[in-house]
């Protein structure tokens, strides 16, 4: 393979959802009393949609269910507007770092191509809550219930495996050629890749008398729909 080949996708993607994971988890810090009235299912749903989505929409109606009723401070306003730039600051970061590499422009392309599509890809995840298990923390004034969830995601790692790989090259010429074919081909069957691939789990839920929310953490459903992705599991 020849020696200007892309950086792996499977890192890529790891550090966008990991740097959207720790905004987004500043931002659940940010709740106030009086929300809006949801069910721990509907809860879920909001969490999955921002998780997956990552859209106006989405943050939206996270916002406003962490929000209401109360008057936000500068910080908190910022924290909220963080996470709603958080995806899409991290891949212009990301995609400017491969227009400094060194690499040359036609294999830059590609590969920005490349990581745009499979962004894309993961919004069109579709998630939704499908049921609960209560549990009480007897010794504390939380209450918590676990979410089952469902998604279908696009099964990146299969459309990975259905492209072969760039033949090795007897020139420098053939082999940024070999590497910006393959490249695109990946970006164009991941766009028409539709989310077929089922994925299931649990989103904790913590209720506090104090903040009146329900709250989670969304990393394990992160790594969760990443690693299904990504064929890892």
């Amino acid at each position: 393979m020849p020696r200007f080949y892309h950086p792996p996708i499977h890192a890529s993607v790891k550090k966008i959802t990991n740097t959207v994971l720790v905004v987004c988890a500043s931002a659940l810090l940010c709740a106030g009393a009086h929300a809006e009235t949801l069910t721990p299912e509907q809860v879920a749903d909001v969490y999955l949609q921002m998780i997956v989505k990552q859209d106006d929409e989405s943050f939206k109606r996270y916002t406003d269910y962490m929000t209401a009723g109360r008057q936000l401070t500068d910080q908190q306003r910022a924290d909220q507007t963080a996470a709603q730039e958080a995806p899409r600051k991290m891949l212009d970061s990301m995609i400017d770092a491969a227009k400094r590499s060194n690499r040359p422009r036609e294999v830059t392309d590609a590969y920005i191509e490349v990581l745009r599509k499979m962004s894309d890809a993961t919004r069109r995840s579709e998630c939704h809550a499908t049921g609960r298990s209560p549990n009480t923390t007897p010794e504390s004034a939380q209450s918590t219930t676990s979410i089952h969830y469902a998604c279908k995601v696009v099964d990146i790692g299969s459309v990975m495996k259905s492209v072969p790989g760039p033949e090795k090259a007897r020139n420098a010429a053939k082999g940024i050629q070999a590497v910006v074919e393959y490249s695109q081909t990946l970006a164009v069957r991941i766009a028409s890749a539709a989310p077929d691939k089922q994925v299931e789990g649990d989103l904790p839920l913590v209720h506090s008398d104090v903040i009146d929310r329900w709250i989670a953490n969304p990393e394990p459903v992160f790594e969760n729909i990443r690693s299904a992705m990504l064929g890892q599991k």
